[in-house]
């Protein structure tokens, strides 16, 4: 079974598979840095423990999309950042 997460004005559909939570960790943690946030800021913010901010940047697990959403908004990036490549 696939997932699939809409994202952008044009409702780009694009599945959630590994590559695709390691890439939405990968730039979390790249937003979250260039916001000079630490993880533990980050979890305060959301509501959401350390660890759990952890396995999403280590690509281990998929964030809610409400998770998403909230962490878009701390960090001012639209959503749709978290997933395209560097």
């Amino acid at each position: 079974m696939k997932y699939f997460l809409f994202i952008g004005t044009n409702m780009t559909k694009r599945p959630i598979n590994k590559e695709g939570i390691k890439m939405l960790g990968s730039n979390l943690r790249k937003y979250r840095q260039l916001r000079g946030l630490s993880m533990e800021k980050l979890a305060n913010m959301i509501d959401v423990n350390l660890s759990q901010i952890s396995r999403w940047e280590l690509g281990l697990v998929s964030p809610r999309v409400s998770s998403i959403f909230d962490i878009a908004e701390v960090l001012d990036v639209e959503v749709s950042k978290f997933f395209e490549e560097d």
